[in-house]
This record gives C-alpha cells, structure tokens and sequence, in this order.
C-alpha cells in the first residue's frame, strides 16, 4: 500500500495516493480498499485527508472506484484535499452522476 499517515504542522494527515494507477482501476480499487481499511476505525469527521490523483487516468471506471471510495470513508472524513488536477476535474465535473447513487456521499 502507497497511502500512509503524515504529520504537517503538528497534524496528522492521511496521504491517499492515487497516484501512478493510470487506467488500471482494478490497482486502484486494491489501494482504495487498504486505505479505507486504515482509516474505518478512526472516529467521525475527525481524519484530514490529502489525496493525490497524478498519473491516474480520469476513466469512468476510475471515477467509479473514488465514487465508491468516497461512500465507504466520508464519515470520518472531516476534510478532504485532492491533488492531480486531470483526475480532479474530470471528477468534479462527473460528480452530479455520483451524488445520484449516493447523495449522502460529500466530497
């Protein structure tokens, strides 16, 4: 697993990285799945979150496994923070159709 705890100023942050996955979502699901093994047992909106989408392809089935993601962790995210601007605009820009399947979702 890439992702891993940082401390920034005094404060811990989880680094997701996404990064480096191109269009291999199935990779990609792997390390979303460890990542969200790491944090489950944090208590609520109390982890900050620094992710990193740098070469990871913005496909539909990428956004999926995020869209997933997001579902799984929001509530025990208290602040999320994404880098890889490709990935990130894509996502935002499909974000309406994830909110659909899960408007309880936040990002």
């Amino acid at each position: 697993m890439k992702s891993l705890w940082i401390e920034h100023e005094g404060k811990r942050i989880f680094y997701a990285d996404y990064s480096g996955f191109g269009s291999d979502h199935l990779a990609l699901q792997q390390e979303a799945d460890e990542a969200v093994g790491v944090i489950a047992g944090e208590p609520d909106k109390s982890v900050l979150v620094l992710v990193s989408f740098e070469n990871t392809d913005a496909s539909m089935s990428n956004q999926s496994v995020i869209c997933k993601l997001i579902t799984r962790a929001n509530h025990v995210v208290l602040k999320r923070a994404l880098g890889g601007s490709a990935f990130r605009d894509a996502f935002y820009h499909n974000h309406c159709q994830c909110e659909q399947r899960n408007p309880n979702h936040g990002v």
